[in-house]
């Protein structure tokens, strides 16, 4: 199972230029034998950055995330990334350092040029060889990285904190720091709605503005907690999602389709392909008899776009056990192709202009 973390880029600078190289990147290192600080000085910060680099693997999300005192709108996260083993191959090719002999050292080693991997951090990397600088300091050149396969859902103006996201002031002074499944799949909706398309977007200009990317997140929070008649109890919805999810990915496999989960960074939920042939589809899943379901107006443009590779899987009348946790039973609908009836659609709340 994948981890999700939010990742602190410091500085929008940092922040574009990550999305530019679909990255992320981090200044902490120990004092090296040039008098460079790097941030030495804080070295119990160095040390749990460092040693938490290990905990990262190929396939776990990444949230982008800057704090209020450095986000030009005062947004906390702005795209999200699936990581990947680095890009770029081990310079020299000589026997991996690992980050506990890094650790242990309490120094920072002299290599000036080239990439360096790590043998117990697979996915973290030192890159000497960039000549990107920090505008506030010649020496921050955040060489600690990690990659991703790319930056989507980008916002540029960002979205806002989410309310139910409690972080432990120790864990937030992280460069990064683990957040829950049900927490990033909220950040990742909010940011769906602000970036309808829900695709790389560096450089594009937002779709919505600061105030209603806040009017978004306040829906979200409305729609997960009342929509589609979930709980607002967040590991029932997230059981309820899982549990809608293989069910509406047995069924297309069961129909012989190769079936490609791309919730997280897509606008629609299953990606199906047999032969030539592809579906997109829909899933939503509801403890109600199913007559309505909640719709984010990134999926409805992207359904009447994609009518006629489009299908709406529908799992209602789910059943919840007696200790409210666990969900089971339901009944299936299946829309293929599905085309949405503009006479079905009802708006759920308005954007009002006053001046």
């Amino acid at each position: 199972m994948p981890n999700y973390w939010c990742v602190n880029f410091d500085f929008e600078e940092c922040l574009k230029l990550g999305f530019d190289k679909n990255l992320w990147m981090m200044q902490y290192q120990y004092s090296d034998g040039s008098g460079n600080v790097f941030q030495g000085d804080r070295k119990d910060s160095v040390t749990a950055n460092w040693r938490r680099t290990k905990d990262v693997r190929p396939g776990d999300w990444f949230v982008a995330y800057l704090p209020k005192r450095s986000s030009p709108t005062k947004n906390a996260f702005f795209g999200i990334g699936k990581v990947r083993l680095p890009r770029k191959p081990s310079r020299p090719t000589t026997d991996l350092p690992t980050v506990e002999s890094y650790v242990a050292s309490q120094r920072s080693h002299d290599i000036k040029r080239g990439i360096v991997h790590y043998a117990d951090a697979p996915v973290f990397y030192e890159d000497f060889d960039d000549v990107w600088r920090s505008a506030d300091s010649p020496r921050m050149r955040y060489a600690q990285r990690i990659d991703v396969e790319r930056w989507s859902s980008i916002v540029p103006h960002g979205v806002p904190w989410i309310s139910e996201l409690k972080v432990p002031p120790n864990e937030i002074q992280r460069a990064f720091f683990k957040i829950k499944k049900r927490h990033f799949e909220q950040i990742s909706h909010m940011l769906r709605l602000a970036s309808p398309n829900g695709k790389s977007a560096a450089g594009k200009k937002s779709l919505t503005t600061a105030a209603e990317q806040r009017a978004a997140a306040d829906a979200s929070d409305v729609a997960y907690s009342k929509g589609q008649g979930f709980q607002a109890d967040g590991r029932l919805r997230e059981a309820i999602e899982d549990y809608s999810m293989r069910a509406a990915k047995a069924h297309f496999e069961s129909l012989g389709y190769q079936v490609d989960d791309v919730s997280m960074n897509r606008p629609y939920d299953l990606h199906c392909t047999k032969g030539s042939e592809l579906l997109y589809v829909e899933v939503k899943g509801t403890q109600t008899n199913g007559a309505a379901i909640i719709l984010t107006t990134g999926e409805v443009k992207f359904a009447r776009k994609n009518s006629t590779q489009m299908a709406l899987f529908l799992l209602h009348s789910i059943s919840i056990s007696k200790d409210g946790q666990t969900p089971s039973k339901g009944e299936q609908v299946v829309l293929s192709p599905w085309q949405i009836d503009d006479a079905g659609l009802a708006a759920l709340s308005f954007k009002y202009q006053i001046r």
